[in-house]
Order: C-alpha cells, then structure tokens, then sequence
C-alpha cells in the first residue's frame, strides 16, 4: 500500500492512524510529494494497483505542478492515475467542491477515463453521508464516485 500526499502533517497523521489500529507503518509507503510528479515516477517504474484513491483538496498550490483546482483539474489527476490502475480495478475519486456537481464530476470522470483509452465497466456514486448534514445554507459539497475500469 502507498499514501502520496503534499502534506507531512497528513502523511504523519496516516502514520500514526496504522500504529493507533495496530498495523506496522513500515509495512507502507508514506511519500511526500508532488501527486502529479510522484504518479509519472510510480507508472515509470510500473506500479500497479488494484485501487486508486483520489481524494485532492479543492484547491493546493505546488512548486512541481502550480495550482490545482478539483473543479478544472480533476481530468488531469485521473489521466496521470490511470496507469497506475489494472485492469478491473477500482478508481475511488471524491471531490468536496461546491462549484462541481455531481452530474458534472461524473461526466469529467468518464470522459477523462475514457480519454485514457479505458472504459467504466460499473459505477457507485455515493452523495455526501449523514454525518454531513446537509442543509439550505450548506450544500452537500463532497462527491463521491466509485469506478470499476476496465
């Protein structure tokens, strides 16, 4: 298993969950990074994975890849993943982006799938969970799709 983010605080925070449930964190990769950078350097050396977790933040800001909005960029983080991912595998993305709307993440995620030369073979969307009230002043922002791909 490997967790890739930017932040060190989240990556010791993943560390230090493995411990708190008694898994051996040495038994994982923890990168720090640049997602963009890391996901060519993993398909270079041909990693594979049976699941791809997507979970970016609405917005970050890299040295390596400049700015990254969930609403205009997530094609491009599902492109650079899908090497990544065997066939058959699953592809969670989540997007906590109010300007995307579920219909509109679904559309981007198969045309960037398919735009890979792969295809959804089934698909789950998960809409925001109860412990994320829902409410007239604050919408279900989270989105959350999981993707069979062949």
């Amino acid at each position: 298993m490997t967790s890739l983010d930017l932040s060190r605080k989240y990556l010791d925070w993943g560390r230090r969950n493995f411990e708190l449930n008694g898994l051996d964190p040495a038994d994982h990769d923890f990168i720090y990074g640049d997602a963009f950078d890391w996901l060519r350097r993993l398909a270079r050396k041909r990693r594979c994975f049976d699941l791809v977790v997507l979970d970016p933040p609405t917005f970050s800001q890299s040295k390596a890849s400049g700015s990254f909005r969930a609403e205009h960029d997530y094609p491009r983080l599902v492109s650079a993943a899908m090497p990544l991912l065997r066939p058959g595998g699953v592809l969670l993305a989540c997007a906590n982006a109010a300007r995307l709307t579920a219909a509109a993440f679904g559309e981007t995620l198969h045309a960037a799938v398919g735009a890979a030369g792969r295809r959804v073979e089934l698909e789950h969307f998960a809409p925001q969970p109860p412990d994320f009230p829902v409410t007239r002043d604050e919408p279900g922002h989270l989105k959350t799709f999981w993707l069979r791909v062949q």
